[in-house]
């Protein structure tokens, strides 16, 4: 809700206790801690951060990708997929 409202801060400041929390509940890999990282991803990128917002996207490919053999392993096309697909609406947002 608070991306959508255009509250890039607030996300940056609260997203990552909510990332804590389903990390140690589901783990990191599970499709709800890679959405969250990627809004905070994309906060950052809004808030011309785009350096650290290229870190958290290399950082949610590496958690998607270790997801071979675990349970969310049929999630780990849908989540590279999407990481790419953010990243591509952001650059072509500022073009």
């Amino acid at each position: 809700m608070l991306l959508k409202r255009g509250d890039y801060e607030e996300v940056v400041q609260q997203e990552p206790q909510v990332v804590e929390w389903l990390d140690g509940r589901l783990g990191k890999n599970s499709p709800q801690a890679l959405s969250s990282r990627r809004m905070i991803a994309e906060a950052l990128w809004r808030l011309g951060r785009t350096t650290e917002a290229e870190a958290r996207f290399r950082e949610i490919k590496e958690l998607a990708k270790s997801v071979a053999d675990r349970p969310y392993a049929i999630y780990r096309n849908d989540e590279l997929d999407a990481v790419e697909s953010l990243k591509q609406r952001l650059q072509e947002s500022e073009a």
